[in-house]
Order: structure tokens, then sequence, then C-alpha cells
């Protein structure tokens, strides 16, 4: 793994006695791209805050190339391109001044960068900021985050409302920024298939704190939903090692279960009564919801 590019440590926010937040610790290496997942409320835009050094935390740390950003947070945002929930572009300004107030405040501001951008986009200099719809609005903020060519890009819920083709249209934007400039990218949302064609690695937050973290594709690989059938249902069933979620219905077990080898296989359908085991492997967006269900319910088997 190459050297962090971003470091949170054991970071928590509250709000009157509301954990927001509670002792995340996650490390992005530099280069790579984190989605940070998790329904709303769970904690994410609070998070990306604190990244941004924007919230100060109630207790722990967030670091950005090594750097504490409560205390170089000025000097950090010079070179973090940042993408916010909701449109902090003065809505008064047309494109073209919006372009020339963030390049003033840009000592890297690249004009070929930003004319390439707002060719891909198709934004017209002219048009005023607030006639601009919801999806040229996001994109505009991912111009401005961009062009002066940042090492580290935070995106925080920027597909929220976006149709699909305004959706992928933004991808291809933050993959073209990614692949010029080598940046290290946090993207958080709750649209999951969106997430998947970027994230190196996903972390999944619920209501402030973090259940699930690794590399994407080593995830998916690791992970089955074991569908097993029992002889009838009055058998007990015990959910095998590496459970995330099990839920039963009459005679069959559904079990969605980590580091699901051939020996867990043999030793569930080894188990008194089970007559079959049957595997499936899951999506993203499969995974997310169990991971979910599970912190939500306390399934029996």
């Amino acid at each position: 793994m190459t050297a962090p590019m971003i470091q949170l440590r054991s970071l928590s926010r509250t709000f009157g006695t509301t954990h927001a937040v509670r002792d995340l610790s996650l490390v992005v290496p530099r280069g790579l791209t984190l989605g940070l997942l998790g329904m709303n409320g769970a904690g994410k835009s609070t998070t990306l805050r604190m990244l941004m050094g924007l919230l100060k935390p109630t207790a722990g740390e967030a670091l950005i190339d090594g750097r504490e950003v409560i205390r170089y947070g000025p000097e950090l945002r010079q070179q973090i391109g940042y993408v916010p929930e909701r449109p902090t572009v003065y809505s008064w300004m047309r494109v073209q001044e919006a372009m020339q107030f963030c390049k003033s405040l840009q000592p890297g501001w690249d004009d070929q960068t930003a004319d390439k951008l707002l060719q891909m986009f198709r934004l017209d200099r002219r048009k005023p900021v607030r006639a601009l719809s919801r999806g040229m609005t996001t994109k505009l903020h991912l111009l401005l985050a961009l062009a002066h060519r940042p090492d580290t890009l935070i995106l925080d819920e920027p597909l929220s409302g976006l149709d699909p083709i305004v959706r992928d249209e933004f991808l291809e934007g933050v993959l073209a920024g990614i692949c010029e400039h080598d940046c290290t990218v946090v993207l958080s949302s709750h649209q999951v298939d969106d997430v998947q064609k970027l994230a190196d690695r996903v972390a999944f937050l619920h209501e402030g704190e973090l259940v699930l973290e690794g590399e994407t594709q080593a995830l998916l690989n690791d992970v089955r939903r074991m569908r097993v059938t029992l002889a009838d249902s009055d058998v007990a069933f015990t959910a095998p090692r590496g459970t995330i979620l099990c839920r039963r219905e009459r005679r069959v077990s559904t079990v969605t279960v980590r580091a699901c080898d051939e020996q867990l296989l043999r030793e569930t359908s080894q188990q008194a009564g089970v007559v079959q085991v049957d595997t499936d492997v899951l999506t993203l967006t499969e995974l997310f919801k169990d991971v979910v269900r599970a912190t939500e319910t306390a399934a029996r088997c």
C-alpha cells in the first residue's frame, strides 16, 4: 500500500447529545479513491466537513498529506478540490465570473484545464449561475474544484438528484481529473452503483460508525450470500463464522457471510438438518443493503 494522503484518527463529532461521527479511523493511500457510503444521516457530510477543516472534531484528528487540517486548513485548501453537497457559488454571477473569482483565489489555477472541462460539460460562460439546472450547477462545481489541479478531491453527495446521463458525464469528469492529476479522491454517496465505478476502496458508515471497509473488489470477492435449505422449519441452524446478516424464513436461512471458502461451505452443509447449500455473488449495492440491515436488525437463524 502506498503512503497515505488522507488519515482519519479516532475522529468524532457530537452535536449536543447526538453522535454524528463516532471514533472513525480511515486511511486513504495517495492516488486512490475511497467511496464513503451510507444512508442519509450516516455521518458522511460531517466527516467530509471535518476533513476539509470546516468543522472542528469533538475528538480525534484528520490529516491530509501528513498535516492536521485544523492547524493547516487554509494552506491545505490550496491543494484540495471540493464539491459540497449544496451549491456555494454566488447565484448572481455568470459562469465566467465564477471561474474568474475562483481563479483569483487559487494560485494553481490552469486555464487550459478549465477550458477543457467547460467544453466537456457544455457549460455556457455567459449563463447566470441561477439559471443553471441542478446537473449543470454540479458540473460547474466540479470544474471549479479541478481547474487548479488539486492533489486531493473531496466530493460530498455530488450525484444526488442528477439524471443518469448527467451522472455519467459528471463521473467521466471525475475520472478525467483522477487520470490527469493523479488525485486522491473521497466520494460520499448513497448511490452505490455509481461509486463502484470509481472507488478503489469503500467504507460503509451507519449512524456515525464505520461498519465495513476494504478494497472494493476484494470485498466483493470475499463475501457471498448462502441459501441454506433445512429439512423442516423446526431445525435449528447456527450461522457460520463471518456472518454479516442471517435471515430465516421457514425452511430457508439466507446468510451473507465473509471469507466464504470451501471449508466454510463444507462445515455449513454438515450441520444437522441441512439439506442443501447454494451460494451467490453480491453486487456492492446488495452488500451495502445487507450491512445496513445487519446494524438495524438482530436477525435470528
